[in-house]
């Protein structure tokens, strides 16, 4: 009960504990860790992030280069 309450306060990153940070091991204050940063910056943020590609060429300048000017 203590670690789901651990696990819940870190995804919401509420900041609320039981105390139970004592007991946990060293991967798993990784994985808290991991699970506060991924509640900051939120999920759906952090799955567009991964599952998206980057397009070449978003800015597009004029085909033409000898344009009169006055």
């Amino acid at each position: 009960m203590q670690l789901t309450f651990e696990a819940f306060s870190a995804i919401c990153t509420v900041g609320l504990s039981m105390n139970a940070t004592g007991i946990i091991s060293e991967p798993g204050h990784l994985i808290l860790a991991a699970m506060m940063y991924l509640g900051r910056i939120g999920p759906l943020t952090f799955a567009l992030a991964l599952s998206t590609q980057a397009t070449q060429g978003a800015v597009r300048y004029p085909a033409d280069k000898n344009i009169m000017i006055g």
